[in-house]
């Protein structure tokens, strides 16, 4: 929480790059599936969720538009 955006971008690609998966289909299945709407403690107060959530939703469009990872048809 106390990382800069830079920093917290620098820290979750670090973690993705040790992922036995590929970073792109994580990244398409976390934005597709958000499975990191249940990794906050739940000890976490309300506004820290917030951020957190808000900060996460900006890296990984961040690293979609780094790895060139497609958005998902609304159309389809």
């Amino acid at each position: 929480m106390n990382y800069t955006l830079e920093q917290q971008k620098a820290d979750l690609d670090l973690y993705l790059s040790a992922q036995q998966a590929d970073k792109r289909e994580v990244i398409e299945n976390w934005t597709a599936l958000t499975p990191y709407r249940y990794f906050p403690p739940a000890s976490a107060r309300e506004m820290e969720r917030k951020l957190y959530l808000t900060d996460l939703e900006a890296l990984l469009a961040l690293l979609k538009n780094d790895y060139g990872v497609a958005s998902p048809d609304p159309d389809a």
